[in-house]
C-alpha cells in the first residue's frame, strides 16, 4: 500500500489483482519462509491424528460463531475479486502470517513477560483490535484464545495455522444462516473436542 500510494496508483478492478499478486512475491511470501526456515526447527514432533482434528475444529468454530452471527452482518463484505484469490489471501496466506506474528513470536514473547494465560488473553485481545467491526471483534478474540491454547499446548505452530486456515476458508463461503450447519458446527466441536482429549490422555 505504501509502494502503491507513493507512485499514485489507483487502486481500481483492473489493478488490484496485479498489485496484490506482487505483494505476496515481494512481502508475504519471503517473511513466511524465512521464518519457517529459521524457527521451525525449535517446535515440537507434529502428531498426524491431532493435526488432521484441527481442521474440524477449525470449520466448527467457524460454522458455529458464524451461523450464531451472520444476520448481524447487515454489511457484509462483497468482493470483485476471483474466489481463488480471496482463498489465497484471506484463507491461506493471511493465517499463516498471522499465526507466525501473534502465536509464535508475540506469544512466545508475551508468555515470558506475563506467564501462559495472561499471555493467551493479551495476545487475543491485540489479535482482536487488528480486526474491523464489532461481530468480527468478538469473533477474532475467541478464535484467538483457542490459537494460543492450542499453540502452548502443543509446542507447534502447525496446529493453530491449519485451525485458522480452515476457519478462514470456511467463512468465505458462508452468507446466509442455516440449522443445518449451526448443528454440523455442533457435532464438529463435539467430536474434535472428544478426540483431542482422548489422545492427550
Amino acid at each position: 500500500l505504501l509502494i502503491i500510494s507513493m507512485f499514485n496508483v489507483p487502486l481500481d478492478n483492473d489493478n488490484i489483482y496485479k498489485w496484490m499478486i506482487i505483494s505476496v512475491l515481494v512481502g508475504t511470501i519471503p517473511i513466511i519462509f524465512i521464518s519457517f526456515f529459521k524457527y521451525y526447527k525449535n517446535e515440537d514432533k507434529i502428531k498426524n491424528n491431532k493435526l488432521l482434528l484441527m481442521f474440524p475444529l477449525g470449520i466448527g468454530i467457524s460454522l458455529f460463531y458464524n451461523m450464531l452471527t451472520i444476520n448481524l452482518l447487515t454489511n457484509k463484505e462483497v468482493t470483485e475479486l476471483p474466489l481463488i484469490v480471496v482463498i489465497m489471501y484471506t484463507g491461506i496466506l493471511g493465517p499463516i502470517f498471522e499465526e507466525l506474528l501473534f502465536r509464535y513470536f508475540s506469544l512466545n514473547k508475551a508468555k515470558e513477560m506475563f506467564g501462559k494465560k495472561k499471555a493467551i488473553i493479551y495476545v487475543a485481545i491485540f489479535f482482536a483490535f487488528m480486526h474491523s467491526g464489532f461481530v468480527s471483534i468478538i469473533y477474532a478474540f475467541i478464535i484467538g484464545l483457542v490459537l494460543g491454547y492450542i499453540y502452548l499446548k502443543n509446542r507447534n505452530i502447525v496446529y493453530p495455522i491449519m485451525i485458522h486456515i480452515s476457519a478462514n476458508i470456511t467463512s468465505i463461503f458462508l452468507k446466509s444462516f442455516n440449522i443445518y450447519l449451526l448443528i454440523i458446527s455442533i457435532f464438529l466441536l463435539i467430536i474434535s473436542g472428544y478426540f483431542l482429549k482422548k489422545i492427550d490422555k
